[in-house]
């Protein structure tokens, strides 16, 4: 059991199992919606840009349907498309509360879907630190050199990736440090990375109102290719528990124990 923090930096989280394509996933959406309409009342259809592993190993970009279900709070919704089901939130609570409620929705999709394979399982967490950036490990933030030119010292902006490969997967591990709001004004979103702003805003964020001028995104993004994984969902919580485990080991040795403590 992690120790949770009373002040979590979290702003975002989203999990997300890929499957083989169906193809026909359409005709199913009015019954979908139906089986979890109670919990996730607001429904809208769109159409996103969408990449395919043809069978001669090409990828093919074209456009696909995504469909959203949210709930009356505008807090956590699905995502679902003919190749993937995905559970995302603005008001984390715990991995065992997300993840059964995640576990509900694959386990009434899959009564109508019959989901074959599973080839990737992933989730992704996006911390929004404002507090304690004096206290951060300085690899975060990245090297800047001082008092060049005073007047412009708060204009800073660094950026840091980093791929590492964990027990259990993969982990993607970027941070953003902005020295100066305003440069991001025009920014719908500042919560969340730029590649996720489309998908997170069905979502309210009006709880996360910080003001803060300066602030640093961690967003930590694990996953897990499978090969010949059937679609069983025990095993995707046990693989997903792993995957969240080795998450949380990321972000306490990102933020340091100094950071940690203040967030208690």
């Amino acid at each position: 059991m992690h120790k949770k923090l009373s002040h979590s930096p979290l702003s975002y989280v989203l999990a997300q199992v890929r499957f083989t394509n169906i193809e026909s996933i359409e005709k199913y959406i009015p019954d979908l919606q139906e089986l979890i309409r109670q919990d996730f009342p607001k429904f809208e259809p769109v159409t996103i840009r969408m990449m395919r592993l043809q069978k001669n190993g090409q990828v093919e970009l074209g456009e696909g349907k995504q469909w959203n279900f949210i709930d009356k709070d505008q807090v956590c919704g699905v995502v679902l498309d003919s190749q993937s089901i995905s559970f995302h939130t603005s008001q984390y609570g715990g991995f065992s509360n997300f993840f059964e409620k995640f576990k509900d929705i694959l386990e009434k999709f899959n009564t109508l879907l019959s989901i074959s394979l599973v080839e990737r399982i992933g989730i992704r967490y996006i911390n929004f630190i404002t507090d304690g950036l004096d206290i951060e490990n300085t690899k975060l933030i990245g090297f800047k050199a001082k008092g060049l030119n005073a007047a412009q010292e708060k204009n800073f902006i660094a950026k840091e990736e980093t791929t590492q490969f964990t027990k259990h997967g993969v982990a993607i591990i970027k941070t953003v440090y902005i020295g100066d709001r305003s440069k991001v004004s025009g920014v719908n979103n500042i919560y969340v990375p730029p590649d996720l702003e489309a998908v997170s805003s069905r979502l309210s964020f009006a709880h996360k109102q910080i003001e803060a001028e300066s602030f640093l995104i961690l967003d930590i993004d694990h996953s897990q290719v499978l090969d010949k994984f059937e679609f069983d969902i025990k095993k995707i919580c046990a693989n997903m528990k792993e995957l969240q485990n080795d998450s949380y080991t990321i972000f306490t040795q990102a933020v340091g124990t100094e950071a940690l403590k203040k967030w208690t």
